[in-house]
């Protein structure tokens, strides 16, 4: 039977937070800001991951060259479009998004190394 992870999120400075849990390919989880909260989850595809929030479908894919440095960055995707980034620098120890707003960001943080692949 696979284990269960638990991960929590905090972006300090908007005190937007997530919480993610994994079972599997299944990624559930919370996540919330000021204005609110509302659930999230992903699902693992041959080509990266699935999201689905708050009724919008969108694709997390590993990027082939990094966007982080000395470390490794994804794309995310709505439609086809990219709609922001998320990466982790293996030096810092640190998680960073580019064009997500704090609550997605921490969705996304949460997600990914509640599946340990940061």
């Amino acid at each position: 039977m696979d284990p269960i992870t638990i991960t929590t999120a905090l972006a300090l400075k908007s005190g937007a937070a997530a919480n993610a849990h994994t079972f599997g390919p299944f990624t559930d989880g919370t996540m919330s800001d000021r204005f609110g909260s509302q659930p999230f989850s992903f699902k693992s595809t041959p080509f990266g991951l699935d999201l689905n929030s708050a009724g919008k479908a969108y694709s997390l894919r590993p990027d082939f060259i990094s966007q982080t440095p000395f470390g490794k960055s994804w794309s995310l995707l709505e439609n086809g479009s990219p709609v922001g980034s998320i990466g982790f620098n293996n030096v810092t120890n640190s998680i960073g998004a580019q064009g997500l707003s704090p609550k997605m960001g921490t969705a996304l943080g949460a997600a990914l190394r509640s599946r340990g692949v940061i």
